[in-house]
């Protein structure tokens, strides 16, 4: 873990990893919400939302950032995954392959989730901008093994920037 990091508090850590998914979620969400009122006629899925849809969705996020924010502090403090002083290039080459292992590690955890076993975790989904985050805390689990496991794989092949 970065110096700069690992000198934080616990508390500081969590906020900080609170505050990068909460920035993330406005944005995706207000992006996905200016494209639905900019494009109606262009809905994936044109489902009827149910009576408090949203509030279910928004609680769902919430969820989802409360899990992380306590789980990615956890990992980065037992320094299980290998970091190093990134030179740019490193640096470029972890994100690119962690997106690219990310985008297979999930098509494999989707396919999971509608399986038998697993489906009740997963159903409770419905396509507006906030469904992306408001998911079962099973599957949040399913996410950080995603987020945290893939990087301490290829931490121990080599360090990431």
């Amino acid at each position: 873990m970065p110096d700069e990091l690992r000198a934080l508090p616990f508390t500081s850590l969590a906020a900080l990893v609170c505050a990068c998914f909460v920035a993330a979620t406005v944005f995706a969400s207000s992006v996905g919400f200016a494209l639905e009122r900019a494009l109606p006629k262009k809905k994936i899925f044109d489902v009827a939302l149910f009576d408090g849809q949203y509030r279910f969705e928004l609680l769902g996020n919430v969820l989802f950032i409360a899990m992380a924010s306590v789980i990615f502090p956890l990992v980065l403090r037992a320094d299980v995954i290998r970091f190093t002083r990134g030179d740019g290039l490193r640096d470029a080459l972890t994100f690119a392959v962690m997106v690219g292992a990310f985008q297979v590690y999930y098509w494999f955890l989707h396919r999971a989730l509608h399986t038998k076993a697993l489906v009740r975790f997963h159903r409770w989904q419905v396509t507006t901008p906030l469904t992306g985050q408001s998911v079962h805390p099973v599957e949040t689990l399913g996410w950080m093994v995603g987020y945290l496991g893939l990087p301490w794989a290829l931490s121990l092949v080599t360090p990431l920037g």
